[in-house]
């Protein structure tokens, strides 16, 4: 008896260690679904709840308040193709994998289309409930918790740190004035902060806020810069304006960038210094004007608006003043405050630091995070399966390809090559070798690779010409800047063409391997000039070597319908340009396509693979033409 008195006690004693282990939180998780978050959502969320116990998550339901409207994929539509410009990513080989390289326009002062991948990465609450990032979902109300030292630390580090406005206002610094005018109008200073740090930056040289931007109106309207000017867009228009016009915006301010908005500078400061002109109507009595004629003007009146605005129209968090999509709101989609895509990540970084800086991360604070309806399972990042350029694999002649995940792949390509490798687009420069695995070589006719190079790409600067090829030895690349090439281990190469439209502009070049009989270790390389780029997006390795064309394919490539187009939405919506849907166009004259004759292909697709074969294709192959001495 004893005995089993020792065994239930010892059983007892270990249930009671283990239980709360688990109980505390999974009870968490449980009420946070009853509360109506999904339970992918729970589990995230209780666990940032473990941590910081004080914190508070609220469910907004977008499906349900709207009557069942808003699910994932209407949202995601308007976010992405109802206009182009409603999301956005800024230009830079970085962003490179999050464009939809299907539209070739560039909006403002330089940016792209974001692709549908990239916009349901941003937009799915999942993957931004992590302790800094969670904070897109903070509410900007004002919160009797902030402190004057939390202002500081947002503007550390920034133009604003320490340093005076003017006016009345000469002897307090932008924290003070941000705490002050926060409490008034209902917003938080530390949102107010970081607004205006994540639209003028750390340094603060906008001319929307030095106080001459009429001057510079009138330089880019005078000397007539229509297009670009130091690499940005700036498009200056050649009539209807006066210098005295334009250089009446000199005194004026724009702190929030509101109404900065056009294509290319000119209409950005235009539109800006329009705003800060007709600035705050509801204070012109009090100010002597209603003109943000004073920096701390410009602040107050931008201030008032985002919180008038965006904040009492359930644009409340950061996440929502990127995607408006609480049906309470007056302007869904359209009346959005910012279009990049990365404009709610940058406001929680700085809320996280502020917080974290003054100790303060476990205050009560609220989160309010948006749900829908018929999310899929998870929405990772791009990886660049975009970039596959489908062009020559959806012709009549194609029956079929597979195309296999390389992204297992990764730890392995870095033993062959030392250049930048941007998700499944290989990066080279000159010296850079990407390793493709042991190959037979004897048993292909030929190679197409597909690439970019940069506009301003010369394939013959330094005297020597640019060219692609495969070596058999990674350590001994065709060099490049002007030296004589390396030809010991060269297999087969072909020269590389001029920038065209820069990195969009794809080229596919045709390199024989009819009379190679190598087999062993394979790397594409390229020789270039100092700091010239070049994409590999595709590379198929083609045969026609002992190959009979097979019975003519009957049944014609199973296409996917076109997903129905959301209903429209019922509010205001200003004209917008469609983005282009057609398919991509073909090969330019003088580029090298796919041509008759039946063939098995091997295509390595999105090149940055290391050892092995991607995918199998049947489909057109070149014929061997006689080459121009151009293309030699």
């Amino acid at each position: 008896m004893k005995k089993i008195i020792k065994v239930l006690c010892a059983t007892l004693a270990l249930l009671l260690i283990q239980i709360p282990a688990f109980s505390a939180e999974d009870g968490y998780a449980e009420s946070l679904v009853q509360k109506g978050f999904p339970k992918d959502y729970a589990e995230k969320l209780s666990r940032l709840h473990k941590t910081h116990p004080s914190w508070e998550f609220e469910p907004i339901n977008i499906t349900e308040m709207s009557g069942g409207k808003y699910t994932w994929d209407y949202v995601l539509y308007m976010e992405t193709e109802d206009n182009p410009k409603r999301s956005l990513v800024p230009n830079g080989d970085q962003y490179i994998v999050l464009r939809d390289m299907s539209n070739y326009e560039q909006y403002d002062s330089g940016w792209w289309k974001a692709s549908r991948a990239a916009v349901e990465y941003m937009m799915d609450p999942r993957n931004f409930m992590d302790e800094q990032q969670i904070f897109q979902f903070y509410d900007l109300a004002w919160n009797d918790t902030t402190t004057l030292d939390m202002v500081k630390a947002a503007v550390k580090g920034t133009f604003m740190a320490n340093a005076r406005l003017d006016g009345e206002y000469s002897d307090t610094t932008y924290a003070e004035y941000f705490y002050e005018i926060g409490k008034e109008l209902g917003a938080s200073p530390v949102y107010l902060a970081a607004r205006v740090r994540a639209e003028q930056g750390t340094a603060g040289t906008s001319s929307l806020i030095n106080g001459k931007c009429g001057d510079k109106l009138w330089y880019y309207y005078s000397n007539k810069v229509t297009g670009s000017e130091n690499g940005h867009l700036i498009k200056a228009p050649t009539s209807g304006y006066t210098e005295a016009q334009l250089k009446s915006y000199n005194g004026l301010y724009n702190y929030f960038n509101i109404g900065a908005a056009g294509t290319g500078y000119f209409a950005i400061y235009l539109g800006g210094m329009n705003e800060a002109k007709n600035g705050t109507p509801e204070k012109a009595a009090e100010w002597g004007g209603a003109s943000w004629n004073t920096r701390w003007k410009a602040l107050y009146g931008g201030a008032y608006r985002a919180t008038d605005t965006y904040i009492k129209d359930y644009q409340n968090t950061p996440y929502f003043q990127k995607f408006n999509v609480d049906p309470r709101s007056s302007r869904n989609f359209w009346g959005q405050y910012m279009q990049s895509i990365h404009g709610s990540t940058g406001v929680a970084t700085t809320f996280y630091n502020s917080f974290k800086e003054n100790a303060m991360l476990d205050l009560p604070y609220t989160f309010l995070i948006p749900v829908f309806d018929g999310m899929p399972e998870s929405c990772p990042y791009p990886d660049g399966s975009e970039f596959q350029d489908t062009r020559y694999l959806t012709k009549d002649s194609v029956a079929s390809y597979v195309t296999l995940d390389l992204s297992a792949l990764d730890g392995v390509k870095k033993r062959y090559s030392k250049a930048k490798v941007s998700w499944r687009v290989f990066a080279g420069g000159t010296g850079d070798c990407l390793g493709l695995g042991d190959m037979d070589l004897s048993v292909y006719s030929g190679v197409c690779i597909e690439y970019s190079v940069a506009e301003n790409f010369d394939r013959d600067a330094c005297g020597v010409a640019s060219f692609i090829g495969l070596v058999s030895d990674g350590a001994a690349p065709y060099g490049g800047e002007g030296s004589e090439p390396d030809y010991s281990a060269d297999i087969a190469h072909k020269r590389i063409n001029d920038g065209k439209n820069g990195y969009l502009h794809r080229i596919s070049t045709y390199i024989d391997l009819s009379d190679v009989a190598y087999s062993g270790p394979v790397f594409l390389c390229a020789y270039t000039q100092k700091n010239q780029t070049y994409l590999i997006h595709n590379i198929a390795f083609v045969t026609n070597k002992g190959y009979e064309a097979p019975e003519p394919v009957t049944a014609p490539v199973t296409e996917t319908e076109p997903p129905t187009e959301p209903e429209a939405t019922t509010g205001p919506e200003p004209a917008g340009t469609k983005p282009d849907t057609t398919a991509a166009p073909e090969p330019a004259a003088g580029e090298e396509g796919f041509r008759p004759l039946y063939a098995v292909i091997i295509a390595v697709c999105s090149a940055v693979i290391a050892g092995g074969i991607a995918a199998v294709i049947v489909m057109k192959v070149p014929k061997k033409e006689k080459k121009t001495d151009e293309e030699k």
